[in-house]
């Protein structure tokens, strides 16, 4: 039963766009495995089998009811996506227990965040994948077409770590539980059951990219140091003048504070993922500053954080990549550094707890909190976008990095040794302006050292299939951006994105240009391929590192 997947990632690393789907067509027979015939897993199966993403266990044994390794599901995914697994360019995950068959696979999905490992360096290759971790990965990889579901599941044994995943996937029919109260989060994914999901997310209406909607002003999404809710108390006479205020008159564009200043105190990313779509995607900003990190480093009386450094960088990647992908400007923010004493003593007046000994084999608590600060660094160099070093910035003012220092600089606060003070605000505030300015408006191109060209001055409607774009990377370093290209069409003065019909999709994914490099890719100019037909006039490819001088279409 081939049945059209999605425009996926082998599509968009080659750079073609296609023009129409393959209509489905039943195959005429049956799949050779003699436990899948007949059974609710046929329909799935078959299309599983017939598009050459998998095959049995055997020459007549699919296994629908055998436990499904991690690595197993990955590739199946990863074939489903259509993975180029012959592409050097996808950064190599560096996990030491994959199968030369797995290797860019499961590379591809760490990077753009769908999948991680136990380790740094191992990914548990043989282990048996859970229903929850499951629901994780696809929910990862099909975000756009899962959105978050209203209220609470029913499930009893989901932790907070697994409720989106598991919420979207049963709102949309996607998966169901065990039981009316039990998902079964740690019990293993089956080989049948793992088919029954991929098939019913091919039957899942498609993403479609909303390029033509305007955007506006700017939104600071974060923690306490960037909702500044301590000023009202501490700082009254800069009220009104946080980092945020003094970067929203610059770019805000009239948007009330308490719309571009999206911090909530204590906050953490499982926290603020929560929240992320009202409050961040649904404003559709021009750009968005993330500033996360201190409350999940913090330790509980387990000595476990609050979210683990894995979740915490998969929060980062999943916030970064929906951003992106909807040409939203991103700057990550890393945390200032914090004076143990003042907070650790914090504590025993407010909790009469000591929790200094919680940090002892942590090198302290600044060192910890930094270490969530690398991923905010690593994570920003992945995915190609600036950063602003709140934390190194305050050091080097500080003049290092002591309790000592830091409490002399007037740069953090003497309550809690966690919060900027309007010092430090205005000194931030510079550099997220630093960092926007030019972005905002610009042509990326122009600033990235890349080129994008058309291959024609001219194209005609009645002989010309296709525009190819090449895009020159020229650069010394990696940029990273989420197809697909748009055309636009000049109308009085204004440039209007033609936009795609509802048959095309266009998944989440992230790709890379590597340095000093070329790719190509191409926009079919079939009428099927939009929503209305293209007309003569003056037109511009809107690619997402920048965009192509005008050319024109004649009919």
């Amino acid at each position: 039963m081939k049945k059209p997947l999605n425009i996926l990632a082998a599509t968009l690393l080659a750079g073609t766009i296609f023009s129409s789907s393959i209509s489905p067509a039943f195959a005429e027979d049956p799949t050779p495995f003699t436990d899948v015939n007949g059974t609710e897993y046929s329909k799935a199966v078959e299309f599983l089998y017939d598009n050459g993403i998998t095959k049995g266990i055997s020459a007549t044994k699919f296994g629908v009811r055998d436990p499904i390794t991690r690595v197993n599901a990955a590739v199946i995914l990863g074939k489903y996506l259509n993975v180029d697994q012959s592409n050097p360019n996808i950064p190599k995950s560096g996990f030491r227990d994959l199968p030369p068959r797995a290797v860019n696979i499961v590379s591809f999905l760490k990077y753009n965040g769908i999948m991680n490992g136990k380790t740094d360096t191992y990914f548990g290759a043989g282990d048996n994948i859970t229903r929850g971790e499951a629901a994780i990965m696809l929910y990862r990889a099909f975000g756009y077409q899962l959105p978050d579901a209203d209220g609470t599941t029913s499930f009893t044994d989901i932790s907070p770590r697994y409720e989106r995943a598991v919420q979207a996937l049963v709102n949309k029919g996607v998966i169901l539980g065990i039981n009316d109260t039990k998902f079964g989060t740690n019990d293993p994914l089956t080989r049948g059951q793992l088919a029954l999901l991929m098939y019913r997310i091919s039957l899942l209406p498609p993403y479609s990219p909303l390029p033509a909607e305007e955007k506006h002003g700017f939104v600071a999404f974060g923690d306490s140091n960037t909702e500044g809710f301590y000023f009202e108390k501490q700082f009254p006479e800069s009220l009104g003048n946080k980092w945020t205020d003094q970067v929203a008159a610059v770019y805000g564009e009239g948007i009330n504070s308490t719309i571009y200043n999206a911090g909530v105190r204590g906050n953490t990313t499982e926290q603020g993922a929560v929240r992320f779509k009202e409050k961040v995607l649904d404003v559709n900003p021009k750009a968005v500053t993330i500033m996360f990190g201190i409350n999940d480093a913090l330790l509980l009386d387990n000595g476990q954080p609050q979210v683990s450094k894995v979740i915490f960088k998969q929060n980062l990647t999943s916030m970064v990549f929906q951003l992106k992908a909807r040409d939203i400007e991103v700057v990550l923010m890393t945390n200032p550094p914090v004076i143990e004493g003042i907070y650790y003593n914090s504590q025993i007046v407010t909790k009469n707890k000591n929790i200094a000994p919680l940090y002892t084999d942590k090198d302290g608590l600044r060192n910890w909190i930094n270490s969530y600060n690398d991923i905010i660094r690593q994570v920003a160099k992945d995915q190609g976008v600036p950063l602003v070093d709140v934390h190194n910035i305050l050091v080097e003012k500080a003049g290092g990095a002591t309790d000592y220092l830091l409490g002399s600089s007037g740069l953090l606060d003497d309550k809690t040794g966690i919060h900027m003070t309007p010092k430090a605000n205005d000194i931030i505030a510079e550099h997220v302006k630093n960092k926007l300015s030019d972005k905002i408006n610009s042509n990326p191109s122009d600033e990235l050292n890349v080129s994008i060209k058309v291959d024609k001055d001219i194209y005609d409607l009645s002989t010309d299939k296709s525009i190819k774009i090449t895009i020159s990377n020229m650069d010394s370093k990696s940029y990273s951006y989420s197809p697909p290209s748009f055309l636009q069409k000049k109308l009085d003065n204004q440039w209007v994105t033609v936009e795609y019909s509802d048959e095309l999709a266009f998944p989440g994914i992230v790709e890379t240009l590597m340095p000093n490099t070329t790719a190509t890719a191409g926009i079919s100019l079939d009428a099927r391929s939009f929503k209305q037909p293209l007309t003569a006039g003056v037109y511009r490819v809107a690619h997402p590192l920048g965009k192509s001088t005008d050319f024109k279409i004649v009919e």
